[in-house]
This record gives C-alpha cells, structure tokens and sequence, in this order.
C-alpha cells in the first residue's frame, strides 16, 4: 500500500470501535486506520477509503485500540494491554513493530499527536482521578497538563498552540504547555475533533438515551446538532479539507462508519445556515439553510417594468449577518404560460426540496421523507388584470416513469425526447387514470444523476390502485386555496443504487399542443442518496 506523509489537516477519528485518519486533501490514495474486534481480539487495521486491503498491523493477543496516525504518516499511536497494563504505545506502520511509551499504573488512552509530530497528548487514569497528560513522541517528560478529577479526549489544534479536551464540566481548551483552561460549552462533550481550519470543534454529546454530533466555533458560539437518531453516533473526524464528518454509528445495529457534512456545498458552515423561523422545529428531515427562492409567485412581483429586470438575492445568517449578495439580469416572459412551483405548507413547513435517503430508497415513503409537493397553475387568459389575479390551478395531472411508460409499451416522441424520467399528463377523459395515449401530455421530467445511473424513478403517489392526481389547493387547506389558489400535485423520487445527488426537473411545456416550442416553466429537486 503506498503511503504518503500525513499532515496535521489529516482525519482524527478517536475511539474504540473505528478510528478513522485520511491522507491531506489533494494526495492521490488515502489510508483509514482502525480499531476492530473482527476476529474475536481488538486489534490495530489499515485500509483503502473504500473499505478494501484492509489488514492487521498489531498481531498482539492482547487489546489494541485508540489509533491515531503520527503527522508523517509513518507511525500509529494506540493503546494496549499487551503488557499487563493499558499503555500508550506507538506502532512502524512499515515493519509492525510497536514499542511502549508510557510507563504509569493505571489506564493510558486516547493519545493524539500534536501536529508537529514531536509530542503526544493522552488521557491517564490513575484510579482516583482522570487527567490530560502530555509527553514528548518516545515516551519522554510525561506529565499532567489538566487538574481536577475528571479530563479526558484530548484533541490538538492545528496550529499546535492549544489542546481541548472534555470534563465533568463541559467542553474546555488549555495551552498546550498549561496555564488557565477556557471552557466552551457545558454540555458533556466526549471524543473532540478539532476541524482542520482551527476554527471549529466536533464532538458527541449523551442525552436522552443516545449520542449525536454537534460542532460549535472554538470560542463556544454557533453551537450546532448535526445527527438525531435514535441510535448512538459517535467518534467524529473531519476530512482533510474540513467539508465533511466522518463518524461511527451504531443505527443498523452494528457499528459502522457515516459521514455527513459539515459545511455547505459553497463552504459555509452549517451554524452560519441555521434559519431563524420557528417552523424549522416542525422539520424531522436533518437538512439545514436556505435551499430555494420563490420569486414572482403570487402576490410577490417583481417591482421591474419592461422586457428586462434585476433580480437582487441576499444570503443572511440566523443573526442578520449578510453572507453572500449578488444580482442578476432577467428576461421576462413574453406571454403568459402555465406555471409550476415548490410549495411546503402541505407538510407543516417541512423541508423537502433538499432531502437524504439511502441509496434504493423512496422520497415520499422512507421513514423522515415527504413527497415532492408542487403548485400547478394553468395558463393566465384575458386582461392585465385578469392575468395577474390569476390563481387557477391545473387539477388531475400526474406522473408516469419512464418505466410505467415502457410497461404500457408507449414510444416518447422525439419532440420530446428530452425527458429521459417520465412524463407530466393531464387526466383529459377524467377516468382518474393516465393514459399518455388518450390523455394530453402537459410536460416531462429530466433527471441528472450520479455517474449516470438509470435506476431511479419518479412517478405520481399511488392512492389505491390509482395514482394520486392534482387536486385545489383548497381541497389540502381552505385558507391557502382562498390566498395562493393552484392545484398541488404529488411525487415520489426513487433513487439508484449508486451514492451520490439526484436532480429531477419537472417541466411543463410552453404550448402543449405545439411541443417543439419547448419548456415553459420548471423547478428541480435535489435528492442525496447516502
């Protein structure tokens, strides 16, 4: 396995079960090393990030746990009892021979290296109290850097000038030579990860009967919960770029290894997203920020006058802070058409234009998700007036797959090739089914995904044997029919096998009857299988 020299940005994943430690951000192969009873002994693994030549390199009949790569990428740092007492030891990764560094009576564990290489921080338990002890990388000068009964997981920060560490009084940081601790959050934060900029921690917190992650900044501020599960989810690392978590979980039952991010697709941390509406309480979907714009619906005009207009979008943070602005010229529509929109207040507020499942799983059926949800809204006609104040809804429309197109053995004209996933029909003879060789065919979908891969699908709710076609907005709630009006149709989005984001566009056709005028008006969602 080809190795190359680790920097202090690498992955620090601490625990029992799995420790995970990437190559830096930009170096061609990275290696995981872990902690594992797989063949009935705790014992000291290397791997491929994708989980293959995994291989033993401890061989001790004694327990092996707590690895941590040194900043070279040559040396692993671990706990043992190969000796009789739980020692900190540091292993050759190249000739897997270990040599012991401590030398105390009691129990030495979680070691974590500063980025220089040349020191290690552990924590040491002497049977009366638990302390963070420090010593130099071949076992010399060992001491305690924290008073007080109980200090343990020690992590280093990048910059090496601070180690932070969890206590029975929260979450604290000290100089890495001692001095006064500065304490971030009370919680009982446990297995500290200090993120690759020095600017934020990650770190798993006990309470209700599990454990989820959270990050916070290193000063205590935008403290944030980035997993809710009922099972336990704990040892986090970051990458080396510091976009993503790793951590291990134990929500299928066994423990194994996630990652979830921890910052937004543009590099924004999660914190800086968090919306300040009380409606996100409401949202069981983990997803976090501001996912779409609804411009020029309703009521909502633009204020612009001619063929052309600026369209000004401001990103703001939970405290008021503007994060990004930019703006953009527009060409306004020449004609009327039929318009199709996002809309959550079917579900309560809840997010679903952004949503997580597991690779095969179905948006609108998986345990957390809801469908895509739209507003359809027909064609504008007569005066000014009367187009503005508009709110008629396009009601019996649906989805079939491509698949269900196939089953009914219907050929896709060319003139409307482009939707590769199914197509968007209106129930013409009102018989409550789909028929794309009776009924019109008002639009289509178009999917972009993951290397490609064709095994997802999207196709309308099923209520029976029927699919569930668009109905009032009023039917779903009396007040949002009087105020918005349309009609809401629901979706289900199945993805492929393949990990990765789906991007269905749902489109509807400028001139149904004229399909070579092209689309109209469209929305895409996103769907993450993970």
């Amino acid at each position: 396995m080809a190795r190359r020299s680790l920097s202090a940005g690498a992955w620090q994943f601490l625990g029992v079960v799995a420790v995970v430690v990437a190559l830096p951000l930009g170096a061609a192969e990275s290696t995981i090393t872990f902690a594992s009873d797989r063949n009935g002994n705790m014992e000291i693994y290397v791997m491929d990030p994708d989980g293959g030549n995994a291989r033993n390199v401890s061989r001790n009949a004694a327990w092996d746990w707590f690895p941590t790569w040194a900043p070279d990428g040559e040396q692993i740092a671990f706990s043992s009892e190969r000796d009789g007492d739980c020692e900190i030891c540091a292993l050759d990764v190249n000739n897997e021979k270990a040599r012991r560094l401590t030398r105390r009576a009691g129990l030495d564990i979680a070691p974590s290296w500063s980025p220089s290489g040349l020191h290690i921080a552990y924590e040491s338990w002497d049977g009366t109290s638990q302390r963070v002890h420090t010593m130099d990388a071949d076992g010399a000068n060992s001491g305690p850097l924290t008073d007080g009964p109980r200090a343990g997981d020690p992590a280093w920060s990048m910059d090496g000038s601070r180690i932070a560490y969890s206590s029975h009084r929260g979450v604290h940081t000290i100089g890495a030579n001692g001095g006064a601790p500065a304490q971030l959050v009370v919680d009982d934060g446990r297995e500290l990860a200090w993120s690759p900029d020095g600017q934020r921690l990650a770190y798993s917190v006990f309470e209700n009967g599990s454990r989820d992650i959270y990050i916070m900044r290193v000063d205590g501020d935008g403290l944030t919960r980035l997993t809710k599960h009922a099972g336990f989810d704990y040892e986090p690392a970051w990458s080396p770029d510091g976009r993503e978590i790793a951590f291990t979980s134990e929500r299928d039952g066994g423990a194994n290894i996630f990652v979830i991010d921890a910052l937004s697709p543009d590099g924004l941390p999660a914190e800086k997203l968090l919306p300040r509406a009380t409606i996100q309480k409401l949202d069981p979907i983990p997803n976090i920020g501001l996912k779409t714009f609804h411009i020029g619906l309703s009521t909502i005009a633009f204020t612009n006058q001619g063929e052309r207009g600026t369209v000004a979008v401001r990103i703001v943070d939970r405290d008021g802070k503007v994060l990004a602005s930019g703006e953009a010229q527009v060409d306004f529509w020449d004609t009327p058409r039929a318009q199709i929109h996002p809309n959550n207040f079917l579900h309560q507020g809840r997010n679903h234009n952004w949503q997580r499942v597991a690779p095969g799983e179905t948006v609108g059926q998986a345990a957390g998700s809801v469908p895509l949800t739209f507003l359809l809204f027909e064609k504008p006609t007569g005066t000014a007036e009367e187009i503005r104040n508009s709110r008629d809804g396009i009601a019996g429309v649906g989805v079939l797959s491509s698949a269900q197109l196939r089953g009914m053995k219907f050929d896709v004209p060319a003139s409307l090739s482009r939707y590769d996933s199914g197509l968007i029909l209106r129930d013409s003879n009102g018989d409550g089914k789909l028929d794309p060789g009776t009924d019109q065919i008002i639009g289509g979908v178009m999917t972009d995904a993951p290397d490609d891969d064709g095994k997802f699908d999207v196709r309308s709710l099923v209520q029976g044997n029927a699919p569930l076609l668009s109905q009032p907005t009023g039917v779903f709630s009396e007040r949002a029919g009087e105020r918005i009006g349309g009609a809401i149709m629901q979706v289900q989005f199945t993805t492929g096998t393949t990990k990765g984001k789906y991007r269905p566009t749902f489109a509807l056709l400028l001139d149904p009857d004229d399909p070579a005028r092209g689309d109209g008006t469209s929305y895409t969602y996103t769907v993450i299988a993970q």
